[in-house]
C-alpha cells in the first residue's frame, strides 16, 4: 500500500511538472510575455503560446490536488477564501492580493441594483479583451466567473493594457494598445453606450492625428478635465505623451501633442516611462506613471501634478515633470516589489483607491520564463495641496506563491 502511495504520488508530481510546458495550460493572466525596444515602433511583445483560457481547470491543478490530498493537505482545489476582517489596515474589508494579473484599469460604478459594480479590463494578447466584473472586490478577479469576453479582434493585433474610460453617460469607451504582428503599435478605441458593459462592443478603429495619421505608442488612458476637455495620455517608451481628444477617435493636431514626463538618463541609461493615468482631487490634476522595467524591483510609481485653473498642455504649468515625486515603490518590510503599472478607481469606501501589479520575489523575475505578477489595491492618499503621496504596499496575504 505504501509502495502504491509513493508511485502514485511520482507519477502526479511528474504530471504537475510536465504539463505546463507540454500541454500549454496557461491561465490568460500569467502569459508570458517580454518587452524589446524596436525604434520603427517603440515597443514589441513576444508572446508565447497559450491553449487555454482562465476559466480551464487544467491537468496541472488535478495534479498538484491529488498530490496534496495524499499528503493530507486538505481540498486544493478551493479558491483562497476572503478573510470576514481585514488585517490590514485601513482596507476596508480588502484582502490583498486580488489575484493574479497585470495592468489594471479599472472603474467602479453604482448601478441600476445599487450595488457598486467593479469593472477591470484585461486582454489574452492574441485578439480577445476581457472585463473581470463584481460587486465584491475581493473576488472580482479571482472568481473564473467573473471573466466575460467582450471583443474579439480579426487579426492577432495582441491586446494588452486596455483602459476603460466613462466618456459621458452614453459612451463608454476601451482604449487598448496593440503589441501583435498585426497591430502596428496602434491604440484601438472599443465604443459602448453605457447600458451593459459586458456586452455590445464595438471596433472604432485605431486613435488618428487630426491629418489621419494613427499614433503609434502604447498605454494610453484618457480623462474628462474640469475645463470641459477630453484628453488623452500615452507612453512613447521613455516618455509620456498629452494630447487633447476632439472625439472618440481623433487627437487635436499633432502639433498640439505635449511631453508631459520627459526622458531622462539615470546611470547612464534612459529607463522605460509607462502606464500614465490620472485622477482629479479637488482642485488638482494628479498624472501617475511607471518608470523602469516591469519585471525588475526598480519599477515604482510616481506622480506629476498641475492645479486645474491651468491649461495642461503648457508644459510649463507641471510640477515635478523632470523626476516625479514617489507614489508607490519596493518594500521589503511587506514583500512587496515593482509597484506600478496601475490605475485609479473609486472603491468600498467611496473614496479613490488606486489597482497595481507587484510581484513578491525581492530580485525581480525572468519575463522569458515565469509572469508572477499580482493585482493589488489600497486606498490613495493626498496631502493638502490635493497632490498624491507615496503610500505603502500592502503586505500579500493571498496569492503569495506563483
Amino acid at each position: 500500500m505504501v509502495h502504491a502511495r509513493i508511485l502514485i504520488i511520482v507519477i502526479l508530481y511528474l504530471v504537475y511538472v510536465c504539463n505546463a510546458s507540454t500541454l500549454g495550460l496557461y491561465n490568460r493572466n500569467e502569459k508570458f510575455h517580454f518587452r524589446s525596444t524596436n525604434p520603427s515602433r517603440g515597443i514589441q511583445h513576444w508572446i508565447f503560446p497559450n491553449s487555454k483560457n482562465a476559466n480551464s481547470f487544467s491537468l496541472n491543478q488535478f495534479g498538484l490536488g491529488i498530490f496534496n490530498t495524499l499528503l493530507g493537505q486538505g481540498n486544493p482545489f478551493a479558491q483562497p477564501e476572503p478573510e470576514s476582517k481585514s488585517t490590514q489596515s485601513g482596507n476596508d474589508g480588502v484582502i490583498n492580493a486580488l489575484g493574479p494579473g497585470q495592468d489594471p484599469s479599472p472603474i467602479s460604478r453604482i448601478e441600476a441594483d445599487g450595488q457598486r459594480h467593479y469593472y477591470f479590463p484585461t486582454s489574452d494578447f492574441n485578439r480577445g479583451v476581457y472585463i473581470q466584473s463584481s460587486t465584491n472586490l475581493n473576488t472580482v478577479l479571482s472568481q473564473p466567473s467573473n471573466e466575460h469576453s467582450v471583443f474579439n479582434f480579426t487579426s492577432q493585433i495582441g491586446p494588452e493594457a486596455p483602459s476603460l474610460y466613462e466618456w459621458d453617460a452614453n459612451n463608454y469607451l476601451l482604449y487598448v494598445s496593440s503589441v501583435g504582428a498585426d497591430g502596428h503599435g496602434y491604440i484601438y478605441v472599443l465604443h459602448n453606450d453605457g447600458q451593459d458593459l459586458l456586452n455590445g462592443w464595438q471596433n472604432l478603429g485605431p486613435v488618428r492625428y487630426g491629418n489621419g495619421d494613427p499614433i503609434i505608442n502604447y498605454d494610453a488612458y484618457a480623462f474628462t478635465h474640469p475645463n470641459g476637455n477630453h484628453y488623452l495620455l500615452y507612453s512613447g517608451l521613455h516618455f509620456i505623451l498629452l494630447s487633447r481628444l476632439d472625439g472618440f477617435t481623433q487627437l487635436a493636431p499633432r502639433s498640439e501633442e505635449v511631453v508631459v514626463v520627459p526622458a531622462r538618463m539615470v546611470n547612464g541609461t534612459t529607463p522605460v516611462i509607462e502606464a500614465p493615468g490620472a485622477y482629479i482631487q479637488g482642485n488638482t490634476l494628479n498624472v501617475f506613471y511607471s518608470e523602469n522595467g516591469f519585471f525588475e524591483p526598480a519599477y515604482d510609481t510616481l506622480n506629476i501634478a498641475i492645479d486645474v485653473s491651468l491649461d495642461p498642455l503648457q508644459v510649463s504649468n507641471w510640477r515635478n515633470k523632470s523626476t516625479g515625486t514617489t507614489v508607490l515603490k519596493s518594500n521589503s518590510n511587506t514583500g512587496v516589489y515593482g509597484p506600478g503599472s496601475g490605475g485609479a478607481f473609486i472603491g468600498p469606501d467611496s473614496k479613490p483607491w488606486f489597482a497595481y501589479t507587484c510581484f513578491y520575489e525581492k530580485d525581480g523575475f525572468d519575463q522569458t520564463k515565469v509572469n508572477p505578477r499580482r493585482v493589488q489595491a489600497q486606498p490613495l492618499s493626498f496631502n493638502e495641496d490635493n497632490v498624491l503621496v507615496q503610500i505603502i504596499p500592502d503586505k500579500p496575504l493571498r496569492y503569495v506563491n506563483a
